[in-house]
């Protein structure tokens, strides 16, 4: 059987101590964890969060990129292979989605110094995650890809568990209290996201009601963009600035920077990531990428209405246009 990426974690971590030393007392004083919650690590029942993974490698010296490059050493291979079978069901996908990120956002907030960059192909998170339809269909999306569903499985036969609920729900209160952001999306990020309704309508996985509804949603997310370009805060005093690139935008990063941490995220699938990078080469190359884009892209917060005000208007009018 193949590794996981916890089982190489555990791995790691039994190679750095002595036979006779049990990682569970160390664990537990690292991650401020019970001994329970660290056994269980431990077992594989539940997996260690990226930000534990970090603080795991900063105590006993070894690179997270490392073990990521035993886990994806083959990015496309590996994707293609591993996806097939850790995250075979979906319910587990959506609650790992939600969890890893919310460890990420509480240290965000804690820290004395943060700062998040974000590119994005689609509407970022950031605005969509407080709207139910449009958040059950990135998950109803996701299913679709990562999971072997039958042909006929419709949007209205999806349902979002409990626990799933209630990890978004946290997601959402930490995201929107991270200090300082600064995003940078494609000109066509509406369009981006109906295209991909509009698919599932076109095979008939998603009724012409529900599309309705998807559409009155976005409308309310762009409500939204508008908001908080305007102001350069959202309501919870996150400071936000948000740039909107003349080209395109191929694929989704984030950047973060706190305290003495820096961390760097690719992703597809919505926003479930496919590699983690704390410093290294490849944090380097992304935020070099990203600052290279700002110098293509337009600034539409807070002094810059006119601008602004045209990519407002040119995202309303693809909204209302979806047929």
């Amino acid at each position: 059987m193949e590794k996981t990426l916890n089982d190489i974690i555990v791995s790691t971590i039994h190679s750095h101590i002595p036979e006779n030393v049990s990682p569970v007392h160390i664990l537990t004083e690292l991650l401020n964890l019970s001994k329970e919650s660290v056994y269980r690590r431990l077992r594989g029942q539940i997996p260690f969060t990226f930000i534990e993974i970090i603080e795991i490698s900063r105590h006993f010296g070894f690179s997270v990129e490392e073990i990521i490059n035993q886990k994806y050493c083959n990015l496309e291979k590996g994707f293609e292979k591993d996806n097939q079978s850790e995250w075979q069901d979906s319910d587990i996908t959506n609650c790992q989605l939600f969890s890893g990120n919310i460890e990420l956002y509480k240290n965000l907030q804690k820290a004395q110094k943060s700062n998040s960059f974000i590119v994005s192909t689609r509407i970022p998170v950031f605005f969509t995650m407080s709207f139910n339809r449009i958040t059950t269909f990135y998950l109803y999306k996701m299913t679709h890809q990562l999971k072997d569903v039958p042909f006929d499985f419709y949007f209205s036969d999806f349902e979002v568990i409990e626990e799933t609920a209630s990890l978004r729900q946290q997601f959402i209160y930490h995201y929107n209290r991270i200090k300082n952001l600064t995003i940078l999306i494609d000109k066509n990020c509406f369009q981006n996201v109906i295209n991909e309704i509009n698919y599932f309508y076109e095979r008939n996985l998603l009724s012409a009601e529900d599309r309705a509804l998807l559409k009155e949603e976005l409308f309310l997310v762009l409500d939204l963009v508008e908001q908080v370009a305007r102001k350069g805060y959202n309501d919870y005093n996150t400071k936000v600035d948000l740039f909107v690139s003349s080209l395109g935008v191929e694929a989704n990063y984030a950047y973060y920077q706190f305290d003495n941490n820096t961390l760097s995220y690719c992703w597809t699938y919505g926003f479930n990531n496919l590699t983690v990078n704390n410093d290294g080469n490849t944090t380097r190359i992304y935020r070099k990428w990203f600052d290279s884009l700002k110098k293509y892209s337009t600034y539409i917060t807070r002094c810059n209405h006119k601008q602004s005000s045209e990519f407002v208007k040119f995202q309303r009018d693809t909204i209302e246009s979806m047929s």
